[in-house]
């Protein structure tokens, strides 16, 4: 999941916190579609040799924010 909260969207802030929990909400509904071992990382974290660890941190990262919204 990659979020992005810039200027060019704090605009319309009401609707990009609706899709997002709208996406939240599909996707516990429907784990299937919880699927792929891509990540993108940006900074130190593409220096990381064992690009496992990234798709490990990913996971975890997923399912904190789908824990706590």
């Amino acid at each position: 999941m990659h979020i992005a909260y810039t200027l060019a969207t704090c605009g319309d802030w009401r609707k990009f916190v609706d899709d997002i929990k709208y996406c939240i909400k599909l996707m516990r509904a429907k784990p299937e579609l919880n699927h792929g071992g891509t990540a993108a990382s940006y900074g130190m974290t593409a220096t990381i040799p064992d690009g496992a660890f990234l798709g490990e941190l990913a996971k975890l990262h997923s399912a904190v924010i789908l824990d706590v919204l």
